[in-house]
């Protein structure tokens, strides 16, 4: 099924476009496990999550939800220079 078809195949099977919410919020984890898990660098998990974000946006915008919010963290980054937990 090309992506394009995506949402017309959502509403064979039900989905609704006035029951979609307006407001979504996205918690990207799991890229570098991913790409580890596939033998690739994190920068290709990294840039696989970002086409898959892509798609989420998109289809997003054809069901009419406004707002998407996204969170995007890595534990490598969480470490401060002193090697202290950021959070």
């Amino acid at each position: 099924m090309a992506d394009d078809d995506l949402p017309q195949a959502l509403v064979q099977r039900g989905l609704r476009k006035e029951l979609m919410p307006q407001h979504v919020a996205l918690v990207m984890d799991g890229s570098r496990r991913w790409a580890e898990a596939r033998s690739l660098t994190t920068a290709k998990g990294h840039e696989a999550g970002g086409r898959a974000l892509e798609k989420i946006l998109e289809l997003s915008a054809a069901w009419g939800i406004r707002t998407i919010r996204v969170f995007a963290f890595s534990q490598e980054n969480s470490i401060t220079t002193r090697g202290k937990a950021f959070l």
